[in-house]
């Protein structure tokens, strides 16, 4: 039988559901494609919070590096305080659950809790 090596690397959400496993706590993951031309950056950040408008007010000051990374984590106390935040995000499948508005960005969300990973917008 051969041996196999240990593996030597994460995902950023893997490592987001093992700080939910650790802490108790719940996550909450996004991901989104950023623009190449700084001309569209304002039309692009208009159509972001459309698409997902808590991460501006999550993010706060940080939101500059959200958006220039492209992807990041948050951690809550609560299921019910990220299933808000998941519920308001669009992904793939368009407009759903409590965000209706029509946006020409997709943010892709993984959320996770105690227990490992719990939804997704694909």
């Amino acid at each position: 039988m051969k041996k196999t090596a240990k593996r030597q690397f994460a995902r950023l959400a893997d490592a987001m559901e093992e700080i939910c496993r650790l802490s108790g706590k719940y996550g909450i993951f996004v991901s989104f494609m950023t623009p190449k031309d700084s001309k569209d950056r304002l039309h692009w950040r208009e159509e972001l919070n459309k698409a997902a408008p808590w991460l501006s007010d999550e993010f706060g000051d940080e939101m500059l590096d959200l958006l220039f990374d492209g992807s990041g984590f948050l951690i809550k106390d609560t299921k019910a305080e990220v299933d808000k935040l998941f519920e308001l995000t669009i992904g793939d499948d368009g407009p759903i659950y409590q965000n209706k508005n029509k946006s020409e960005i997709s943010v892709f969300a993984l959320t996770c809790g105690p227990n490992g990973f719990r939804r997704e917008n694909t």
